[in-house]
């Protein structure tokens, strides 16, 4: 059987049964016209009954040779398995070439976060924008993030229905592997989202944050605000992302004594070793610090 059909009912699943995200069907499309590409370019037919666990191999090396890292070649190939399964479990094929495939090893790259100065520094930044609109906005936007470690499309997909002021509160619904969970609401966040609630026009909709026009706010407008605020505040470090300011909310947490098990569930972390990440992070700057004790260049006995 040809690939092509059986990769375009395996996009209906997603989209159908298991209600992915447009951005999750746009990336599996991707993937499997890259895939496709790779059949073509290395001379194998496009159907199941080709696809061994030879041509896999060679589609990782095909992968890595066009400059694509380790977590990346990884995350194509989960694609391409999530696809043979369902084929598999609808007995399209016999035979799972993904059985005993090895992929090249990840090396786990600590993560980016801005320091406690940075960011003081990032939210005194969004002061410094012309229209009182952008101040009152981009702030309560980025002190949301810094206070919640909240993820951009849970930012994005925000509703009022969800913020307990009184409580202290806020509830991320169908956020990452569809779990919601329930994060603590600092009371200076609180007060930034009760002076945005204030200065936000009339609209429609009951979504948080939105544009000076009402509407919804866009997935670029994220980064957009913390670029502005960056460089506002003249902070160069590189690749700072919205999704770095997830990072300094953990990183910030852990190096003022959180629990790394109530961190997790603040982040909405599946497994304790993604969250353990944040430890090596903090770690390091331990290192760092240590290298700079005033005693370290004093010559031995």
């Amino acid at each position: 059987m040809k690939i092509q059909p059986l990769y375009e009912e395996f996009l209906t699943y997603l989209a159908v049964e298991r209600n992915c995200s447009p951005l999750t069907i746009d990336s599996y499309k991707s993937d499997g016209r890259m895939f496709a590409r790779a059949l073509g370019e290395l001379g194998v037919e496009s159907d199941v009954e080709a696809i061994t666990r030879q041509v896999l191999r060679q589609y990782v090396i095909w992968l890595r040779e066009r400059g694509l890292s380790p977590a990346t070649v990884a995350r194509r190939i989960h694609s391409l398995r999530s696809f043979w399964n369902y084929i598999w479990d609808n007995e399209y094929v016999t035979a799972n070439p993904f059985r005993g495939l090895t992929l090249p090893k990840q090396s786990r790259k600590l993560p980016v976060y801005l320091s406690e100065d940075e960011c003081r520094r990032l939210l005194d930044g969004t002061q410094r924008q012309s229209s009182p609109f952008l101040r009152c906005r981009d702030k309560a936007l980025l002190v949301f993030v810094l206070f919640t470690g909240a993820r951009r499309s849970e930012v994005l997909n925000l509703r009022w229905v969800d913020v307990d002021m009184d409580g202290g509160t806020i509830r991320f619904v169908a956020a990452k592997g569809n779990k919601t969970r329930v994060v603590p609401l600092a009371e200076d966040a609180s007060k930034e989202l009760q002076c945005w609630r204030e200065m936000r026009p009339r609209c429609d909709h009951d979504y948080v944050f939105t544009t000076q026009w009402g509407a919804r706010l866009g997935r670029r407008a994220v980064g957009t605000a913390l670029r502005r605020a960056l460089d506002a505040a003249g902070i160069e470090k590189p690749d700072i992302t919205p999704h770095k300011l997830r990072h300094s909310f953990a990183c910030l947490l852990l190096k003022n004594g959180a629990d790394l098990n109530c961190l997790q569930r603040m982040l909405g972390h599946t497994r304790l070793d993604t969250t353990g990440v944040y430890l090596q992070a903090t770690a390091e700057d331990l290192r760092e610090a240590m290298g700079r004790h005033p005693l370290n260049d004093a010559e031995s006995d």
